[in-house]
């Protein structure tokens, strides 16, 4: 991670604060890896075109551009497994399906009907650390 890492997540929550969720702009999968990105300056999906407006589009397209089924085995091959009472603030989450970043006790994520919304993070389903 960079050395500002806090400050890149907190600016990066604060913008993503009032976007609406957009299927293949300002998705799930468009927030955690903008986090990410942020955060360490890698941007592990710069390769992706994302031309999906669907979540079965989605789906096909993480099939085709990572040849994985689903987000959890996107995050899966590139970030170590940790359990959900290890996950720290800047680590990737899952919930239902959804991705997400650990704020600490909450974990942000972007939903379809609420936008950015935050759960307690011992709800969630898989952690993986982001270093």
């Amino acid at each position: 991670r960079k050395e500002n890492w806090p400050e890149e997540l907190s600016n990066t929550l604060q913008t993503w604060q009032n976007m609406p969720f957009i299927w293949g702009e300002t998705d799930c999968f468009h927030f955690a890896v903008t986090c990410i990105n942020n955060m360490t300056g890698q941007n592990i999906a710069e390769h992706v075109e994302c031309r999906y407006s669907t979540f079965l589009g989605a789906l096909r397209q993480l099939k085709k551009e990572f040849n994985v089924k689903t987000l959890e085995e996107f995050a899966a091959s590139l970030f170590d497994d940790i359990q959900l009472t290890q996950a720290g603030r800047g680590d990737l989450i899952a919930y239902q399906g959804a991705l997400g970043i650990c704020c600490g006790r909450q974990s942000a994520f972007m939903t379809e009907t609420q936008g950015l919304h935050f759960i307690e993070t011992l709800q969630c389903t898989h952690a993986w650390r982001v270093e």
